[in-house]
């Protein structure tokens, strides 16, 4: 995890894709409750997956993104091309394009120069399939559904780049990497899943 927080910024979300799993996975068989129930066996391993996030500062991951260097920056609060609630309101019809793009893609570009949103049309629509999609996943993490950690994957690894964090380019195919993974596990799991069983019938 230390590694990889050296390597790239997107890291900062795998100490919460790990509590995620455990409360999906590794603590299925506890009493359901709505209340995440942190095993004390694992809270070492916890605090020192979290205690990397240490190194996403001391790398000048930190500083870029809540720094003051207007003008000079690409990303982070203080980029003046676009500010955050402008890059949060485009990024429903970004996030519905990296869909399309995993089971269409055609049109791929390496920029796309996405306008940002400039009208409710362009922000509402786009908006209403992905809070369904969240809804959910978060209906599915309540219940430590598998889907539900897949959900979380794809959102959660995605909000670094499509969130409220201003970055230069709005959309970029890359960022989508490991994301499309959730998307691909979603229908090759219960497929393969499927498939396994008519064989065994």
């Amino acid at each position: 995890c230390a590694l990889g927080m050296a390597t790239k910024a997107v890291m900062v979300t795998a100490p919460l894709m790990v509590m995620i799993y455990d409360w999906v996975f590794f603590e299925r068989g506890e009493v359901q409750s709505s209340k995440f129930k942190v095993q004390k066996t694992r809270l070492p391993i916890y605090l020192g997956l979290c205690s990397t996030w240490s190194i996403l500062w001391l790398c000048g991951i930190g500083p870029e993104v809540f720094g003051k260097t207007e003008g000079v920056s690409h990303v982070g609060f203080s980029y003046q091309g676009i500010n955050s609630l402008q890059y949060a309101a485009t990024q429903p019809g970004v996030m519905l394009k990296y869909l399309q793009l995993a089971f269409w893609p055609v049109t791929l570009c390496l920029d796309y120069d996405w306008p940002v949103a400039a009208s409710w049309q362009h922000v509402v629509l786009p908006a209403i399939p992905i809070c369904l999609l969240l809804a959910v996943t978060a209906w599915l993490l309540y219940r430590r559904h598998g889907l539900g950690f897949v959900g979380a994957w794809f959102f959660l690894i995605l909000a670094p780049t499509s969130s409220i964090v201003p970055i230069k380019d709005v959309m970029f195919e890359h960022r989508m990497y490991l994301p499309l993974a959730a998307v691909i596990a979603a229908i090759v799991v219960p497929l393969a899943y499927w498939l396994w069983s008519q064989i065994d019938n």
